[in-house]
């Protein structure tokens, strides 16, 4: 089925520019770094104008900033729910500690009902923490949680204090898994905006959401083999509540799902799902 992608491209290729005197290593580590996002219902489009990215390691006493050219620096974050986008990639030595990530915010604007607002962005600068010890082949996904750091002021009135997630994946994690997507048609036609929701079998945990895009389609990632639960609601609101505290977001408070089903993953799924409503 068609990817939803947000620019047109292979891949953003990294172009390294030490910022300091940097020693020759025979073994290197290539990281690929990706990006998504949660589901905002409200809003149709949210562009935002990333610069600046970079990011800092140490390897054998060395301490090291490296600089990224960005290929493409403009990006509708809402086409990101539920998928993965390549973003750039950090080459490192092998078994390096990356330490931090920074990138700006330069410009955004939020486009509802057909109708585009500037966002107010009070401090552009994203700094991105972690302590990860970097293998060749493995990833790294940074969620940029537009339900966090998006905020409506007033009519028309948007602050974005941007949030991005780092989740660290070794390769051996990511090897094995399969991909679940699928397509929504609701009295035979393509329903947009409809919740998705992934769970576990016994549905203790909230997995991955994302909406159904114009066509009815949808991606939930890649998941190891297990038996999942997938609820897809078509009438929903999420609360201010959920809104401040996303992981914690509570299925009971939106009603019963309009469609649910089990699935054993063992290999790549695309679902049909059709509703007569």
């Amino acid at each position: 089925m068609k990817k939803v992608v947000f620019f047109a491209i292979a891949s953003l290729i990294l172009i390294l520019a030490g910022c300091a005197t940097i020693p020759t290593f025979n073994n290197n580590a290539n990281l690929r770094v990706y990006l998504t996002d949660k589901p905002l219902r409200n809003i149709d489009n949210l562009w935002v104008k990333i610069g600046n990215v970079s990011y800092h390691y140490c390897f054998d006493g060395e301490e090291v900033w490296k600089d990224a050219t960005v290929t493409c620096d403009l990006f509708d974050l809402l086409t990101l729910a539920g998928t993965e986008v390549e973003f750039f990639n950090i080459d490192v030595p092998e078994d390096a500690t990356l330490t931090q990530i920074r990138m700006s915010v330069e410009a955004a604007t939020v486009t509802t009902n057909e109708q585009e607002f500037p966002v107010t962005i009070p401090s552009s600068e994203i700094k991105i923490p972690m302590k990860s010890v970097v293998r060749d082949g493995d990833e790294m996904v940074l969620d940029f949680d537009v339900v966090q750091s998006l905020k409506v002021t007033g009519s028309g009135k948007y602050i974005l204090r941007p949030v991005l997630i780092p989740f660290y994946r070794e390769r051996k994690e990511y090897q094995n898994r399969y991909e679940i997507e699928g397509t929504l048609l609701v009295n035979g036609a393509a329903f947009e905006k409809a919740l998705v929701v992934l769970l576990p079998e016994d549905e203790s945990t909230l997995l991955r959401t994302t909406l159904t895009d114009e066509e009815g389609e949808f991606e939930l990632g890649k998941w190891p083999e297990a038996t999942y639960t997938i609820n897809i609601y078509l009438d929903f609101e999420i609360s201010a509540e959920t809104e401040d505290n996303y992981e914690n977001f509570d299925l009971t408070t939106i009603s019963s799902p309009d469609y649910t089903t089990k699935i054993f993953l063992n290999k790549d799924i695309d679902l049909n799902v059709l509703i007569n409503h």
